[in-house]
């Protein structure tokens, strides 16, 4: 890792391959002089012994109000189907460039801002914490690997206690596949049929949430597979999710080419405000 003081502020990075660091100084240091670079382009950051995703998790946790800047050379339609990465990119201030950029692209992602998305948040930790867990509960019978597990367990995943009490919410840990029932706020557009149409973006819609977006987060979200229309989360630029991660909720506005009862039967889900296209 780096710190590199640009006009007084100061910028990390936080990179295995010190070329990778040489680089982003160069190239992208004067126009985002506070920002923390990680590198994704590895699985464990040797120097803090975390994941890139972790890392910014705790960056983000430490100053939440500060822009943390994810990089690499995977598109963001393989990335997006890691819950670790999702988690991250659940808080506001994390952001995702592929490379290579120009300074000016960079520029534009370290200015940019989008509103706190709570659905986004509540699934993806959800979903990283269950697949967490169920490896805690697989290596839990692993004496020489408690330690390490309850270390984990604090430093991924936030959990509080005794030894003794995290023990025992990891071995009474029940799975969820959906969020817990809550109101979530913000616009919620379906994809295949609504803003996908025979395989081409409605781009008279695509502006519209382009203006919703200003004010309230907006969410894409499928019945399907995540992994189908995982390409748009980059071309459309909002966070994609499971509609069925949601049953037993009621969002704030639901867009969808179904009508409202048949929506409402197949996923369990109340829409405030349901537009139907």
């Amino acid at each position: 890792m780096v710190n590199e003081g640009i006009g007084g502020e100061k910028m990390e990075i936080y990179s295995n391959n010190i070329r990778v660091v040489e680089t982003i100084k160069k190239e992208y240091g004067a126009v985002t002089p506070e920002a923390a670079y990680v590198d994704m382009d590895t699985e464990v950051l040797s120097e803090q012994g975390l994941a890139p995703s972790d890392l910014a998790k705790k960056l983000t946790k430490e100053n939440p109000d500060r822009k943390i800047i994810m990089f690499g050379w995977l598109p963001m339609r393989e990335l997006w189907l890691r819950t670790e990465f999702r988690a991250a990119m659940s808080n506001r201030n994390v952001e995702y460039a592929r490379l290579p950029l120009t300074a000016d692209e960079i520029s534009s992602i370290y200015e940019s801002s989008r509103p706190e998305n709570p659905a986004f948040r509540a699934a993806a930790n959800l979903q990283q914490e269950t697949g967490i867990v169920a490896k805690f509960k697989h290596e839990w019978k692993y004496e020489d690997r408690r330690e390490n597990i309850l270390k984990q367990a604090r430093e991924k995943l936030g959990w509080d206690g005794s030894d003794g009490d995290i023990e025992q919410r990891i071995i009474s840990y029940a799975p969820s596949a959906t969020v817990a029932p809550s109101y979530f706020p913000g616009v919620f557009c379906d994809v295949e049929g609504t803003v996908l149409k025979q395989g081409c973006i409605d781009e008279m819609l695509y502006h519209e949430l382009k203006i919703m977006s200003f004010a309230a987060p907006v969410t894409l979200w499928t019945g399907a597979d995540i992994k189908d229309y995982s390409y748009l989360v980059s071309k459309l630029g909002y966070p994609l999710l499971s509609k069925h991660w949601f049953r037993g909720s009621t969002v704030e506005q639901a867009i969808d080419d179904d009508p409202k009862e048949l929506f409402e039967a197949n996923y369990g889900i109340t829409a405030k405000d349901y537009r139907k296209v």
